[in-house]
């Protein structure tokens, strides 16, 4: 009988053991699906793509990229279909409010992060052309999807440091580099910028800006704004343009009325790896340090 009970309890341990092993397995699924969430993120364009896709790395989470439109009013039909099957949308800023009016009245209630509300006292929405407030986005953003998808919190952290880290490494520090050389070189330098990346690029350092012509929205400056950008800037010693390469033939000639020399920037919109983001705005800043260290 006591050899039976001893067999019996065995049993029963075994048993016992068994079912703790599956428990584990299945809070282990569990916790395995929570961290890869079939979520579906539909972007503006190519900055809140890029965004997008980093913080949401390895999350099981789907990203996409909305068609390219003639009417930046107009949602397309194949953007109309991902907007109602996807759980968020992220905007970088610089769509027209139209456009976000679209985007809410095709979906009602839908999520929407918009990058340039991290600083929402700017008009600019061009922050990813800035150094210091690229690291705000990325964590106004981060924030943003791990309030819509708790589950994914930790590694949108992880993804947003990493992202941080590759901005910071190199463009940063660069920034910093050329800051220290104009001031060292005691220049006063006025600038003319011709569009909002340009705009956004060159608040960096700081320059006293003569005037702003945001060719990138249609805005061209009439004569008498023109002439007075080119009478001020012929009273200064040093005038740079900061201009987009789209705008070559604006910008040389207002150079030559001017006197002043071209910067030409990369707006990079359409950079879709954070190796590709960083090399393009690195690519910026050393065209300007090669103009603040030229001889002669």
């Amino acid at each position: 009988m006591k050899k039976r009970k001893e067999q019996y309890n065995k049993i029963l341990l075994w048993g016992v053991a068994f079912l703790a092993v599956v428990l584990s397995l299945v809070v282990i699924c569990i916790r395995s699906r929570e961290k890869k969430a079939d979520y579906r993120i539909l972007c503006s364009d190519g900055p809140a793509f890029l965004m997008a896709e980093q913080l949401l790395k390895d999350t099981g989470c789907t990203v996409t990229k909305m068609t390219e439109n003639d009417s930046p009013a107009d949602i397309s039909e194949a953007d109309e279909q991902q907007l109602y099957a996807c759980s968020a949308v992220v905007l970088s800023g610089r769509e027209t409010e139209d456009f976000v009016k679209a985007v809410k009245a095709t979906a009602p209630g839908l999520p929407i992060v918009v990058m340039a509300d991290c600083h929402p006292e700017s008009e600019n929405p061009f922050l990813w052309m800035n150094t210091d407030f690229q690291m705000d986005c990325i964590d106004y953003v981060s924030s943003s999807l791990s309030d819509l998808f708790p589950s994914l919190e930790e590694k949108i952290a992880e993804n947003g440091q990493e992202f941080s880290d590759a901005v910071f490494e190199e463009p940063y520090n660069k920034r910093l580099v050329i800051t220290d050389e104009i001031e060292a070189s005691e220049r006063v330098i006025r600038i003319i910028v011709l569009s909002d990346a340009c705009e956004a690029f060159s608040d960096s350092f700081g320059f006293y800006n003569i005037a702003s012509f945001a060719l990138n929205r249609g805005m061209i400056p009439t004569d008498g704004e023109r002439e007075n950008a080119v009478v001020t800037a012929k009273r200064c010693a040093e005038v740079l343009i900061f201009a987009e390469k789209k705008d070559a033939e604006f910008a040389d000639e207002l150079a030559e009325e001017a006197g002043a020399t071209v910067i030409y920037m990369d707006p990079l919109t359409d950079r879709d790896s954070v190796e590709d983001y960083v090399k393009g705005l690195s690519e910026n800043l050393d065209a300007l340090r090669r103009y603040i260290n030229r001889e002669g």
